[in-house]
Parts: structure tokens; sequence; C-alpha cells
């Protein structure tokens, strides 16, 4: 997904005053800060490798769900006031956000953001702030893929540890009745819309039933067969420790 060659001259500008002079094409390869790229509706069109480095992610995961997906709790008031001030002015230094890590804990982050209304990108420059808050409540997180022509669904992370299932059937029967069918229908509509699935729905864990964010997006690979990727968030256990600190 490596794609900043391709940057408008003044975005490569903007970034370059916020990498310490270096420029984005260098940072991209081998720097230390996170650079990307998203749409107006918060989905990474393209990130460099640090991102994968350091809070654990693939990029194609990243790709699989919005940006929203990866705050924190207590962050996303903020959020949504910075953001609605980016679409004003086109710029957002200094924003922090705990960024969601793959193993289920946040990262400390601190964003700049520009709003490109010509291209309908919003470009982002990010570094990490050297704090891992092992004290916020760890999410119980899994990463998925629905593959309908084979019939098989495989799931990583902790969430349905120690037994996850391997069969889109067999995880719709962990669905609490009430929201199954409303979710499936969102799963399948996207096979033939490409709209994201953002749901939280009830599902039978090994500790019992929990409300799960689930969220992802189709994607077509490279013999036309699409498939869905994810992520899924077990949401009582996302909220933040007191007195976290800033």
């Amino acid at each position: 997904m490596s794609d900043q060659a391709a940057w408008p001259a003044h975005v490569v500008e903007w970034a370059t005053e916020r990498t310490g002079g270096r420029s984005p094409s260098e940072v991209w390869e081998r720097g230390p800060m996170l650079l990307g790229r998203s749409d107006f509706h918060g989905f990474y069109q393209a990130a460099n490798a640090r991102h994968s480095e350091l809070l654990g992610w693939t990029i194609a995961e990243l790709a699989s769900v919005s940006w929203w997906e990866f705050v924190h709790p207590d962050d996303r008031d903020g959020m949504v006031e910075g953001i609605e001030l980016l679409m004003k002015i086109g710029r957002w230094d200094g924003a922090e956000v705990g960024f969601l890590i793959r193993d289920g804990h946040y990262r400390r982050t601190r964003w700049s953001f520009l709003a490109d209304p010509d291209d309908e990108f919003i470009y982002c420059v990010g570094q990490d702030d050297g704090v891992d808050f092992r004290e916020w409540v760890g999410v119980r997180v899994g990463v998925w893929q629905w593959h309908p022509s084979a019939g098989t669904m495989t799931w990583s992370g902790r969430l349905f540890d120690p037994h996850p299932p391997t069969t889109y059937a067999g995880f719709l029967a962990l669905v609490d009745d009430t929201d199954r069918s409303r979710l499936d229908e969102q799963v399948r509509a996207s096979l033939l819309t490409g709209d994201p699935i953002e749901d939280t729905v009830r599902i039978g864990l090994a500790l019992g039933p929990t409300p799960v964010r689930f969220a992802g997006t189709a994607h077509r690979g490279p013999y036309g067969n699409i498939y869905v990727r994810g992520v899924a968030q077990a949401i009582d256990e996302r909220a933040a420790s007191a007195g976290r600190g800033r």
C-alpha cells in the first residue's frame, strides 16, 4: 500500500514539516513515524510498515475496519470534536489517541491530520508517545476472515479462546437469537455492495454471553474470489480503568 510518491505537493510539504524535515518517502520506508491516508469515512487506503511494527496489525487488517474501531473509548468524544474541526479548517495537530494494538492493549499516540477535499482523503502523520497503557482494561480482540466459496471462517486473537468457530454457520450459532439475522443480513449485503459491517451483537463466549463490536468489509482476492475480513472486540472489557492519567 505504499503510495506516498503520489501524494500532492502540498501534502508532501505538510508531512515533511511534521517529520522533522525528512521526506515522506524516506519515512515511509524506514522512519519511526506513522504515515497513512484514509478516506473520509476513516478507512485506511494506505499505511506504512511502522503501523505493523508498533501496533501489531497487518496493513490489510487496518484497512478492513474504520479508524474509529481502534480509538480508545475515552478518546472518542475528543476525536469527534477534532474531526469536525478538521473538516472545517482542513488541519488538526496534536491529537492524542489511545490506539488499540493487536494484543488487546492500548498505545498512546499523537497525530496530525490534513483533510484534502479535492481527492476526499485524510492524510495522517503519527508518532508513538512511548507509553503502553497496560493499566487500561485489556480488550479481548478477534481478527476474522470468512471465505464463502470455501465455507471456512478463521479467527486469531483471544476473543474465542480456546475454541474459535471454524465456519460461518458455527459463528452465527454463537450469536444471540435477537441479533443473528440482522448481523447475517449485513455480512451478506457486504458481499454484494462492499458496504462496511458495523454492529454490536451478543455472542456466547467462554465466559458467557458478551456484547461484541463486530466490524469488517468485503474484499476481492487475486483470482476474483470474494471474502470478508474484520475485527471484533468484546465491549464489556473496553472501558478504561479509573485514574489512567496523561
